[in-house]
């Protein structure tokens, strides 16, 4: 199956529309998909034992590019399209099912009952006027059922021997392709599907008549989704190979102006260098049945697994780029009247709510009753410059890693390498990076500018582990935190640190987000709290924290 050129345009007008379809280059205001080539290749293994590397059915999927122009205007438009299709597919349908009631004057004769060719004999009346005819209709059904049963028993006498010989056969060929079925290594289902640009080019519209604004150029190359089903168990992966994200508020979309970059990451160097094998991301998933031979051995009894592998990213944090994006998501995911809508008709219906979400955990539970996620973070490095470009501080942190296991007990364990905060004031201006640019180590930093860093390897080290009192070797307390903070040292220096204070203040707007989140952590820690005083459940604290070191 091919999709040829095609696209997705939204418009106040339909000439316009029709115009921006049969030109060659795509419209940034009506357009958003522009054309794609969409292919699926669909195969079926005929043999009736296939070697083990061939599934028996494959499904690939390829789309070389993608390019999509968002919007909040198009975004919303889309959105009450779907809308509107889905209240159209929701209206009552007239009740239909009278006319198929048994003695409705409706009823029209088929070929399967009501008088038609196949109808059963049976049903001829019983209360028919002439008796004549009703014992001449008895008659004929017991003739027919007699001749019925003396063919059947005819037929099956002649070819008794060739059937049985045939039945025999047929079985002894279904165990064979059971048991080559049963393989735990063989493939049974391959669906693969590859991206190999997306680009997307993300606006904000004016209410008052102004021009667009562009903030920002989406980039992703090499995606990849591959999902294998085998007989005891099933894989998912899903790669990205690089991710930019090219800030167009700094320098004010000025043509010709050089191109900052508000998220890079690791691999365009290492592209710039000749290493392609390298992934920005990749998410392997893994489910596994309980009666897999290797159950208990290779995957450790763990039904699913999720590893997660992050590399080196590089964020541009700049004040106004953030908090556009911050309106702009505001501005384009939410809607006052709908959730003033969903509040009231949570309100009315708390009871079902309640059953519903009750329902929701026991699925829950039921599906993470064994599970284990691991994540890899390789690093992030966080440049925090003015509007202008001009550079004040670097938060570096890394090598974070998280796991979480959830069977009959919980164990959460994350870790953080390390953190440094660098003085760059009166540096090279960010606006002046390039993509794939040279990334200081932590030997090549200038000390005196060092503002705050851990001595250690670790900044910090966070277990957290539930028990189950049923088990033998249950500790007498339900859980347990443990955690192990480094020694931080924090160089006081009045300039910079007041650059710091200048540059958070700034960021007031966000104001409402972060108390929204302060009250949702407060909320959290009392509800915590009371259940854990309420139930007499009892807890274990290991803390230790290394005295930091001011200078």
């Amino acid at each position: 199956m091919q999709l040829h050129s095609t696209q997705l345009l939204v418009g106040n007008d339909l000439q316009a529309c029709m115009r921006a379809l049969t030109s060659g280059t795509a419209d940034t205001k009506l357009h958003v998909v522009d054309r794609i080539e969409l292919s699926f290749d669909l195969g079926l293994c005929i043999l009736p034992e296939p070697p083990m590397h061939m599934p028996k059915v494959t499904l690939d999927g390829s789309l070389p590019s993608l390019q999509v122009f968002f919007s909040d205007r198009k975004y919303k438009a889309v959105m009450s399209t779907i809308d509107l299709i889905v209240e159209g597919l929701n209206e009552d349908e007239p009740d239909l099912t009278g006319q198929f009631e048994t003695g409705s004057p409706h009823v029209q004769p088929t070929a399967f009952g009501a008088g038609g060719i196949f109808s059963r004999i049976s049903e001829t009346p019983v209360d028919s006027e002439d008796p004549a005819l009703a014992l001449q209709a008895d008659s004929d059904d017991a003739k027919s059922v007699a001749s019925s049963v003396d063919e059947f028993f005819e037929t099956t006498e002649a070819i008794a021997g060739g059937e049985a010989a045939a039945t025999l056969r047929r079985k002894k060929n279904r165990e064979g392709r059971r048991k080559a079925g049963k393989e735990p290594e063989r493939p049974l289902v391959r669906v693969t599907f590859s991206v190999d640009n997306l680009v997307g080019f993300i606006w904000r519209t004016h209410d008052d008549g102004r021009d667009d604004l562009h903030i920002a150029d989406l980039a992703v190359t090499g995606l990849a989704v591959e999902v294998v089903n085998r007989p005891f168990d099933l894989f998912a992966n899903v790669t990205i190979h690089q991710i930019t994200i090219e800030d167009h508020l700094m320098l004010g979309g000025v043509p010709g102006s050089p191109h900052v970059y508000a998220l890079t990451s690791d691999i365009a160097q290492a592209d710039l260098d000749g290493d392609t094998d390298k992934n920005l991301v990749v998410v392997k998933y893994h489910r596994c049945q309980g009666d897999h031979p290797e159950f208990t051995t290779t995957y450790e009894s763990i039904g699913q697994t999720v590893d997660v592998d992050i590399s080196y990213l590089d964020l541009m944090v700049v004040r106004r780029t953030i908090l556009t994006c911050y309106d702009f998501i505001l501005k384009t995911f939410t809607d006052e009247a709908k959730k003033n809508e969903r509040v009231q008709l949570s309100n009315a219906d708390d009871a079902q709510s309640e059953q519903g979400d009750k329902m929701v955990d026991s699925l829950l539970q039921q599906a993470l009753d064994t599970i284990r996620v691991d994540v890899k973070f390789k690093g992030t490095d966080f440049s925090l410059c003015h509007d202008d470009g001009m550079p004040v501080a670097l938060l570096s942190v890394t090598a974070a890693a998280v796991r979480v296991t959830v069977t009959e007990e919980v164990v959460v364990e994350a870790k953080v390498g390390n953190i440094m905060l660098v003085d760059q004031l009166d540096t090279v201006p960010a606006t002046m990076g390039s993509l794939g640019g040279h990334r200081q180590t932590h030997d090549e930093i200038d000390p005196n500018r060092l503002l705050l860093y851990v001595k250690g390897d670790e900044l910090a080290d966070f277990r957290y582990q539930t028990f189950d009192p049923r088990s033998a070797g249950f500790p007498g307390y339900n859980s347990a935190l443990k955690l192990r903070v480094g020694a931080a040292h924090l160089a006081f220096v009045e300039r910079p640190i007041l650059e710091l204070m200048l540059f958070g203040s700034r960021f007031f707007a966000m104001h409402g987000l972060f108390e929204a989140a302060r009250q949702a952590a407060a909320y959290g820690t009392s509800q915590l709290t009371e259940e854990m005083i309420g139930s007499g459940q009892k807890v274990h604290f290991d803390i230790v924290m290394s005295a930091p070191v001011i200078t």
